[in-house]
């Protein structure tokens, strides 16, 4: 379980590869994807936390660099 405030994500790719964590408020037109984080997995996955934030949803997706 994630620590109070925080959510969990999982990322699953190739060991070596780096990854950008990506994320927007909602779909629709004009979606903007923010880069979070770039991570460079040491094995085939890694968890990350990232702070829950008073907003109603938010997406994510993973793009390899």
């Amino acid at each position: 379980l994630a620590a109070p405030g925080m959510l969990r994500l999982t990322l699953y790719g190739l060991p070596g590869h780096q990854y950008h964590l990506q994320s927007a408020p909602s779909v629709g037109p004009g979606l903007t994807w923010e880069n979070e984080i770039l991570v460079t997995l040491p094995t085939t996955y890694q968890t990350l936390e990232r702070p829950l934030v008073d907003e109603p949803a938010r997406l994510f997706r993973v793009r390899e660099q």
